[in-house]
């Protein structure tokens, strides 16, 4: 079960567009990067009653007008209901870093990420998984 993850983007990383498994997520920016890293994302782009197909394909081919940028600084904290908003975070360069910090939360209390999931998103996988 995951309830705290620290995401590290180093010069040449992104995170592609993608929905969260879990309920909510509360992400607290630590270290801003030198350039990029910003954090897209389409609010309510779906529903648990409506996939929006169409409306999800127009953002990750990058002709929908729904979509928004956070401007966030070191120790924004932000509440993000992110299986209903389709995000991303763009390409980081420089030297320096994006570190966030990452709360997970879900309606059930054993909630867990597959293996595939924890792979792509942490390099590695738990054992329970």
């Amino acid at each position: 079960m995951l309830r705290c993850g620290i995401s590290v983007l180093r010069d040449g990383d992104a995170h592609g567009w993608h929905f969260d498994q879990n309920a909510f997520v509360v992400s607290l920016l630590i270290q801003k990067p030198d350039a990029g890293g910003a954090f897209e994302f389409a609010p309510a782009i779906r529903s648990d009653d409506d996939e929006n197909f169409e409306g999800v394909k127009a953002v990750m081919d990058e002709r929908s007008a729904h979509v928004r940028e956070l401007a966030v600084e070191p120790g924004t904290l932000v509440l993000f209901r992110g299986s209903h908003a389709l995000h991303r975070v763009t390409e980081v360069s420089g030297a320096k870093p994006r570190i966030i910090a990452l709360f997970s939360f879900d309606e059930d209390p054993n909630m867990q990420f597959g293996k595939a999931t924890q792979m792509r998103v942490f390099g590695r996988c738990s054992d329970e998984a």
